[in-house]
């Protein structure tokens, strides 16, 4: 969701935030400023078509809308929903899903570890020396990790 006339497009386009967008929606299309909010979105349009793949499944709309006078928004649930479509039918929101479910078992995995790491009588023991030293530049990050997992072995 963008607004027109607020530079809103082009930090957009600067942090990438277009790549990551399913739908894009210019807001407050009404009164004086919907020629201003069609020349974002024409600009938006633009910029997508250059960061994304020309034979993507999904292409993203750029839409108008008012909140304001409630213009736009049944075209925007309709992309929504033709979005959700979309995705179910090629099998990305059950991809998405499994991705997620692996991602969070490592995200496990290292919590656990680390908490243990934390616990660990001998880890303790060496850790704020081997933290003053890397502070101090006379053990690399590389050595001091090292030390505190063979300090874990022991």
């Amino acid at each position: 969701l963008t607004l027109a006339r607020t530079g809103d497009q082009l930090q957009g386009i600067k942090k990438g935030v277009l790549e990551l967008a399913d739908i894009v929606a210019v807001n407050k299309a009404d009164g004086p400023h919907v020629k201003d909010a069609s020349r974002a979105a024409r600009e938006l349009g633009a910029a997508l078509r250059l960061v994304r793949p020309a034979d993507a499944v999904w292409k993203v709309p750029v839409l108008t809308m008012s909140g304001l006078e409630a213009e736009g928004l049944d075209r925007f649930w309709d992309a929504v929903r033709s979005h959700q479509d979309t995705m179910n039918g090629i099998g990305e929101v059950e991809a998405r899903r499994a991705r997620q479910q692996v991602d969070w078992t490592w995200s496990m995995v290292h919590d656990t570890l680390m908490a243990r790491l934390a616990a660990d009588p001998e880890v303790r023991k060496i850790a704020p020396e081997v933290e003053q030293q890397v502070r101090e530049g006379t053990l690399t990050a590389a050595l001091a990790a090292q030390a505190i997992i063979d300090a874990f072995d022991s």
